[in-house]
């Protein structure tokens, strides 16, 4: 069975956490729970004292049989005895089953919303370095991991108790017997601290794939109409069977390790079975160490009490570690702190006027690797500045660093002068009015979707926002108006109206600092001259941020910044940077020359 451990060489051995510290952090999350982990504790200590107690009942009988009682009137007493005593045992289990019903469920939602609060909180840094489907797995499968093992925590407690007592009777029985038992103990100890490490390392790769399935499975939905219109359904199809297949090489080898513990466990109870009545047959037939065969007859029977438990001890620690990978990735989620600072502390900003100001700030997205070193920019209260530039010319990262979705490593960021860390993050952002260029909407119906940005909006006001944007006709034509259901991420709507429904979100909120990142991208011509207008009182009495390629958006700015490389290389109005003949004007020519014919016949049919 070696081919169980190939492939272990390969996978990361080190932990970040040891076991005592994740069982203090689990212990530390079921705390809230005490009353139903107390009464799972006393319906383990009852089935501890009623499987104790069962041997000797049937010890009895046989003595009394042997004593020529009665025969009928012992094994009545005995069976009563002994099916009043199950009986009991039932209900123990039967109210340590609701018990658990209650703990692991709510620990479950806890630990779920805990997880899922922790996300909401990181930076999007954060969602740069992992995949959506592997934080989805976070949330579910991991999780479900762990409620399983807590399961596991709460009987421990049990099996403990029951081989503590279980020897100390052995013992009472027959001392030498006892530590004859106990050779067997060592090998047992070995065994599973040998194995722990082996399903501690499978049970994390089992993990990993099926967080790389999630991820698989989510992106091929997301990109199914790339796929489609390249026609490269087989070759997506085939990328998740060789996802879903090491997911499937990793189920069986965590399974087939973890069924390959048990047998081995008997294995040994059996040798010690064999030892204990090879030796305690002889003590017993010749009266040596005070041994009788009702002493022995009575040994063997606690000594399956012993054993039984025991093992389960040994495999609880190997079943454990599969709840400790689990645990371990949800713990990378929960202990991991975003870099931008939320500063619930900090400067409320009650009334923003919008001057930004960028001094000497220097930002890479990884280290060392800068985007913007040194860069210096004022944005003035109330202006309306149009960035422009190459892909990669660093036009989103300041999109990105005036709303503080990134942190930038050097230099100071003002807004009204207050430095953006010193901020209250939450207040800050409720001044911003962010529009990007691809539309995104929630699951809901268009109403919720527009109410996002202003939930305490009336009717009235969402439907001036709507026709502020030339938004009211389309939304006419929909089956149920603004309560029609816009489908996940806006799907039964086209991309020209899930923009325009961005638009009016944005226009609702009236925010003190809008920023438009190819906002009008997703919007053909003819609509975006249309909602000119609409666009220049969206604009107007706040400070504007427009990164764009279309000219009519940028021409009426009152200036354009054009960035190359991370720096300023020219700024000023478009007459302005035109007579320059710099690189405005060759981005003119390359990109925008075209639209100035467009929007002037759209303008003046």
């Amino acid at each position: 069975m070696g081919w169980i451990y190939s492939g272990l060489e390969h996978q990361e051995l080190g932990r970040d956490y040891s076991d005592r510290e994740l069982f203090a952090r689990v212990f530390r999350g079921v705390k809230p729970y005490k009353k139903p982990f107390a009464l799972i504790a006393l319906m383990v200590l009852l089935s501890t004292i009623i499987n104790l107690t069962t041997p000797l009942i049937l010890a009895n009988v046989l003595v009394n049989l042997g004593k020529g009682t009665e025969v009928t009137e012992t094994i009545l007493l005995g069976g009563v005895l002994y099916l009043g005593l199950y009986i009991l045992m039932f209900i123990g289990y039967y109210i340590m089953n609701w018990a658990m019903a209650l703990l692991v469920p709510d620990y479950m939602v806890d630990l779920r919303s805990g997880v899922f609060d922790k996300i909401q909180e990181q930076d999007l840094k954060f969602f740069d370095k992992r995949r959506s489907g592997k934080l989805t797995s976070r949330v579910g499968a991991d999780a479900a991991e762990v409620g399983g093992m807590v399961m596991l925590l709460a009987t421990f407690s049990g099996n403990l108790l029951l081989v503590g007592i279980t020897f100390i009777i052995l013992y009472i029985l027959s001392p030498a017997l006892a530590l004859v038992t106990l050779i067997i103990v060592p090998f047992i100890i070995a065994f599973t601290w040998f194995f722990r490490r082996i399903a501690r390392r499978l049970s994390r790769n089992y993990r990993q794939t099926i967080a790389s399935v999630n991820a698989a499975m989510a992106e091929s939905i997301e990109g199914i109409q790339v796929a489609k219109s390249y026609g490269r359904e087989r070759e997506t199809v085939e990328r998740f069977e060789r996802v879903n297949n090491e997911n499937y090489r990793a189920g069986l080898r965590q399974g087939t390790a973890m069924e390959f513990i048990f047998p081995t466990l008997d294995l040994f109870f059996i040798i010690g079975l064999f030892i204990i009545i090879r030796i305690g047959g002889v003590w017993a037939i010749n009266g040596e160490n005070n041994l009788s065969v009702a002493s022995l007859y009575l040994f063997i029977l606690y000594l399956g009490r012993f054993f039984f438990p025991l093992m389960q001890l040994s495999t609880f620690y190997s079943q454990i570690q599969a709840g400790f990978a689990a645990y371990e990735r949800i713990l990378e989620v929960e202990d991991s702190l975003p870099e931008v600072y939320a500063n619930p502390e900090g400067k409320q900003l009650d009334s923003v006027k919008g001057d930004i100001k960028f001094q000497g700030v220097f930002f890479a997205y990884k280290a060392n690797e800068y985007i913007l070193e040194n860069f210096t920019l004022h944005i003035k209260a109330g202006e309306k500045i149009a960035i422009v530039g190459h892909t990669g010319a660093g036009k989103t990262t300041l999109a990105n660093l005036i709303a503080r979705f990134y942190e930038f490593q050097d230099g100071k960021i003002l807004i009204d002068d207050t430095n953006i860390r010193d901020l209250n993050l939450k207040s800050y952002r409720k001044n911003l009015g962010i529009v990007q260029q691809e539309p995104f909407l929630f699951s809901g119906t268009v109403e919720e979707n527009i109410r996002y940005g202003n939930h305490t909006a009336t009717i009235q006001e969402i439907n001036d926002a709507l026709s502020a944007v030339h938004a009211t006709e389309f939304i006419s034509y929909l089956p149920d108006g603004l309560k029609t259901d816009v489908g996940e991420r806006g799907n039964r709507l086209s991309t020209g109206q899930r923009q325009l429904i961005c638009f009016a979100r944005a226009i609702l909120a009236n925010p003190k600092i809008l920023i438009l990142d190819e906002a009008t991208s997703a919007i053909d011509a003819y609509t975006e001259a249309v909602i000119q207008d609409a666009l220049e009182v969206l604009f107007n009495h706040r400070t504007s941020v427009v990164i764009a390629h279309r000219l009519s958006t940028i021409v009426n700015s009152d200036r354009i910044i054009v960035m190359d490389k991370g720096k300023i290389s020219e700024e000023g109005s478009h007459d302005e940077l035109m007579l320059q003949a710099g690189k405005y004007k060759e981005l003119y020519e390359t990109y925008f020359r075209h639209q100035a014919i467009e929007t002037i016949n759209i303008k003046n049919p």
